[in-house]
């Protein structure tokens, strides 16, 4: 078995190797601790434009058949500080919309993600670890949603576009909705958090409201076993 690079892979690789070099200087790097945010947005617009946040996307999408053409985009992301937003919040939605997204969701949110045009992150911090998984409601008012609650630990929701938001019903279910972090009613504020200067976003819904286009899946589909 041949676990060697192919020409290809080592090209991706020197080329990150050398964007990471050049950016991500110590003076960066300093900066960054010492700000408010984990976040380059000019590393973020070098990896798109060279494809980097693409790979990811076609990646994931490439496990839905018929998906990947709505994905464009190539290349790959790497971890590196500086470029946190670029790695987390990859990790963090692409896999859900390519799982679960219609095909207009995947036009309206992972082909820009792919591309580098919008940022996702994903409020599963208190709903991962077995908490109270009913602190964002979800009230259906006619064809829209209504949205209610506060989740902490958002990683890097002080610069997501959008984020994907665990609720439940007043019948128990629980759904996930991409919601928007320009609508009425979505406030962030900034959390730091560890040793290391990162940042993540305390999250409050104050009856947001979203369309039914925001539900991600069908309803109900963000079951979470009891033990988290």
């Amino acid at each position: 078995m041949n676990f060697s690079l192919s020409e290809d892979q080592l090209a991706i690789r020197d080329l990150a190797a050398q964007i990471f070099t050049d950016r991500a200087t110590d003076d960066l790097l300093l900066a960054l601790s010492r700000g408010d945010k984990d976040y380059d947005e000019e590393l973020w617009s070098i990896l798109a434009a060279q494809g980097f946040t693409g790979l990811a996307c076609r990646r994931a999408a490439a496990q839905r058949p018929g998906l990947p053409g709505a994905v464009p985009g190539a290349g790959a992301a790497g971890p590196a500080r500086g470029a946190g937003a670029a790695v987390r919040q990859h990790r963090a939605g692409r896999h859900a919309l390519a799982a679960f997204g219609t095909e207009a969701q995947q036009k309206q949110w992972l082909a820009p993600l792919a591309a580098g045009a919008v940022k996702l992150s994903a409020a599963l911090a208190n709903w991962a670890c077995g908490g109270d998984r009913r602190h964002v409601r979800a009230v259906r008012d006619g064809a829209q949603w209504v949205l209610t609650g506060h989740v902490s630990c958002v990683a890097d929701g002080m610069v997501a576009d959008a984020i994907l938001v665990p609720a439940m019903d007043a019948k128990g279910n629980r759904s996930v909705f991409i919601v928007d972090t320009s609508l009425p009613g979505v406030r962030r504020t900034a959390q730091e958090i560890g040793l290391l200067g990162d940042w993540n976003a305390d999250l409050v819904l104050d009856g947001v409201r979203v369309g039914a286009d925001a539900l991600l899946g069908s309803r109900g589909r963000a079951a979470v076993s009891s033990s988290g």
